[in-house]
């Protein structure tokens, strides 16, 4: 029990930094340390990942970085992907032998992971001109959503929304380098926004999951009495973090759970 609620002290905190946690961190955790099917864990860790998440969005609008009219573009398009793509898995699990299922989902985790780290990578190397990034972000914060940037951030919210349905993972992991690649964001706000998303795509996805059967609730219960206050002090702390050091730790937890999920793959 204190082992539980250990974990979701850190996890709280890594969700509340950088924005990733409900499904990078917490996916390994549930799998290998509690013991779960991956089925069971994307349903558990999407239910975690909303209650964990509601800190962060409080404190994440206190330090007013979330972009609401790129948020809700974006939701536009990933709520009816997470919707059919939890209701998928869950037939799946249902009709098809459950170990082939789950090996798939696993290795489906672990590969978006390392795609998504490989991204946060590659974006640090467009990006050359900071200067003129900054002012690029501030200028879009005041400026109407041109059509370009609402279908983009439609389009790659379905996308995202699909993932987060499927694997729990893609919430933090794949809306961050999104809003950091294509919708004029830095990364504190690519966090916040992300949190605010999850937020949403992780309560709807719980739901159907909870309501397959899918769901541990005491587990869900122990790992949020440590990570309800984590996850608010890292929201906090986000906006003190220097830029470079906060992306690193976003592709440090990205990376480090890709690894660790394929790793542990048995064929």
């Amino acid at each position: 029990m204190v082992r539980d609620i250990l974990v979701g002290g850190v996890i709280g905190v890594a969700i509340g930094v950088t924005g990733i946690g409900g499904g990078a961190l917490i996916q390994p955790a549930l799998v290998y340390i509690l013991g779960l099917t991956p089925v069971e864990a994307v349903g558990t860790g999407l239910l975690y990942a909303t209650i964990t998440k509601i800190g962060g969005v409080f404190g994440h609008v206190k330090q007013n970085t979330i972009r609401v009219r790129r948020t809700l573009l974006f939701l536009t398009g990933s709520v009816p992907g997470v919707l059919a793509a939890a209701e998928l898995i869950n037939y799946l699990n249902v009709r098809y032998d459950p170990t082939v299922i789950n090996w798939r989902l696993q290795a489906a985790i672990g590969a978006v992971l390392m795609g998504t780290a490989l991204l946060i990578i590659a974006q640090s190397f467009l990006i050359r001109d900071a200067v003129a990034r900054q002012e690029q972000i501030a200028a879009s914060r005041t400026a109407p959503v041109g059509l370009r940037t609402a279908i983009t951030a439609v389009g790659m919210g379905l996308l995202v929304g699909l993932l987060v349905g499927a694997t729990s993972v893609g919430g933090g992991v794949l809306i961050i380098p999104a809003f950091l690649l294509f919708l004029d964001a830095d990364t504190r706000q690519a966090v916040g926004s992300s949190i605010a998303i999850s937020l949403v795509l992780s309560g709807l996805g719980a739901m159907v999951y909870f309501m397959n059967g899918n769901v541990t609730l005491r587990t869900v219960m122990l790992l949020c009495v440590g990570s309800l206050p984590g996850v608010y002090m890292g929201a906090c702390w986000a906006c003190r973090i220097p830029e470079r050091v906060l992306r690193v730790l976003v592709v440090t937890i990205v990376l480090g759970s890709g690894i660790s999920l394929l790793a542990g793959l048995r064929k």
